[in-house]
């Protein structure tokens, strides 16, 4: 049972640690406004790509546009704008999909 403990201790450090170091190095710099104005780009530029990977599924023979996502999204982008809150969001996302997969 230890070596348990100490092998999910051991996988959240090598994990956690090389992402907070270039956080923490980062924080100590003082960065041109450029880069600051730049770094505030990478989360919209991230929510876009992984909402449009969500929307459209293809293979090699088939382009579908999944009309539920995009129907989920509607809600749960005017909340994120209204509030600018991350758990409601996600709350009104997945709530939007559960109802809209019950249907």
């Amino acid at each position: 049972m230890n070596e348990i403990v100490v092998i999910i201790i051991g996988m959240g450090l090598v994990t956690y640690i090389p992402r907070m170091m270039p956080l923490v190095i980062i924080s100590k710099l003082e960065l041109p406004e450029y880069i600051e104005l730049w770094f505030e780009f990478i989360p919209v530029s991230i929510l876009t790509i992984l909402l449009t990977l969500n929307f459209i599924s293809y293979n090699q023979s088939n382009f579908n546009i999944n009309s539920n996502m995009i129907i989920a999204s509607l809600p749960t982008i005017l909340v994120a704008t209204k509030t600018k809150s991350l758990i409601k969001t996600v709350i009104v996302g997945i709530l939007a999909m559960a109802i809209l997969n019950l249907v």
